[in-house]
């Protein structure tokens, strides 16, 4: 049986109690169909650092860390510990 977001709000009234919008419910439904698990999958987080340790050092003698950060698309925490690890 297939279930949509409102059969599933409707069937379980546990959903309403702990305020779970409609939305909520249709993401989890989703992610349920597609992956087969509601939980977290292994490396599909934010990726700590993206940059290549020759494109920052080639970069950190001519830009700022904020025009690095946006030239690489990394955050600027990330620039920073490459630095800092660099530095030594």
């Amino acid at each position: 049986m297939v279930f949509s977001d409102e059969d599933l709000m409707n069937e379980f009234p546990n959903f309403q109690t702990k305020n779970y919008d409609k939305s909520r419910v249709s993401r989890l439904l989703k992610k349920l169909r597609h992956t087969g698990t509601v939980n977290r999958l292994i490396g599909s987080g934010w990726p700590r650092s993206a940059a290549l340790k020759k494109q920052l050092n080639r970069l950190t003698l001519y830009f700022s860390v904020k025009k690095i950060c946006r030239r690489l698309t990394v955050t600027e925490r990330s620039v920073k510990s490459h630095i800092k690890q660099a530095l030594g």
